[in-house]
């Protein structure tokens, strides 16, 4: 008889694995070797934006070390800007949760935390680069959410 599905020690069937294709061309690449980079990310980031940080960093590190982002882009590609439904079937549903809506709670519950993790990865010679951050606000303002944020990305001089 066959053995029954979700057995320990028992394989039944195919898996498939989906991955975002831009962290897959991050993960994978082998143009300079196997690096041990995104296991060692995972396993010791104490913070849960900073290998998504991380990864978006690299991935748009082409040329030069610096890296702007338009701050909605940001949020979307970290995952805070989830789609609002309307749910029809009940009007007094609560409205969806956008989290750290407000800059000051975003820059200092995911920027701070995340590039100070990273930052704290690449000291301990666990990451390749160390990274640092600027805000940019649209001209005559210096409050409220930003244009978008630059990373300025410095390679550590002690690459593992």
């Amino acid at each position: 008889t066959r053995p029954k599905i979700g057995c320990i020690g028992s394989i039944i069937g195919d898996s498939l694995l989906k991955i975002n294709s831009d962290a897959a061309a991050i993960a994978f690449n082998m143009k300079s070797g196997y690096i041990k980079y995104p296991s060692t990310l995972v396993h010791n980031s104490k913070q849960v934006y900073a290998p998504h940080l991380y990864f978006l960093i690299k991935h748009r590190l082409k040329s030069g070390m610096e890296v702007s982002i338009k701050y909605e882009k940001l949020r979307e590609e970290l995952g805070m800007n989830p789609p609002i439904f309307k749910d029809d079937n009940n009007p007094d549903s609560p409205p969806a949760v956008i989290p750290y809506h407000r800059f000051s709670k975003f820059k200092k519950n995911v920027l701070d935390t995340a590039v100070s993790d990273l930052n704290r990865m690449a000291n301990c010679n666990q990451l390749d680069i160390k990274i640092d951050y600027h805000v940019n606000h649209r001209i005559g303002t210096t409050r409220g959410n930003p244009d978008s944020i630059t990373f300025l990305v410095s390679k550590c001089s002690d690459e593992k």
